[in-house]
């Protein structure tokens, strides 16, 4: 949980951490100011001999194939290096959704 120094601190110890932000919004999205963030503290917390390390962001990516890749490469150039097609909203994401979904391949840079 960001920002969390307790739960950051054991994140930083192992190769990767999947963020998610605390108290009322504790579902919604990193924006990549919020991702550069969590990238400075972990390079400012993180042993420089531990390795790399991956920081993992969930979004639910818009359907405008142009808007995502601009929206990932934002989410790049703040720090993070993989996201997770969130959908985690059973009232909005059924499975043919998700089909379709996957269907329009990945947001190309």
């Amino acid at each position: 949980m960001f920002p969390s120094e307790r739960s950051m601190s054991r994140a930083v110890r192992w190769d990767g951490v999947t963020v998610q932000l605390r108290g009322d919004r504790g579902m919604d999205s990193l924006t990549p100011d919020e991702t550069r963030e969590v990238a400075t503290w972990v390079a400012e917390h993180r042993d420089s001999s531990a390795g790399p390390f991956e920081l993992v962001v969930q979004r639910d990516f818009v359907t405008d194939l142009d808007a995502a890749a601009q929206d990932a490469r934002a989410l790049e150039a703040a720090g993070a290096t993989w996201w997770i097609e969130a959908g985690w909203d059973p009232s909005k994401v059924t499975a043919e959704s998700q089909l379709a979904r996957i269907r329009q391949g990945p947001p190309r840079p």
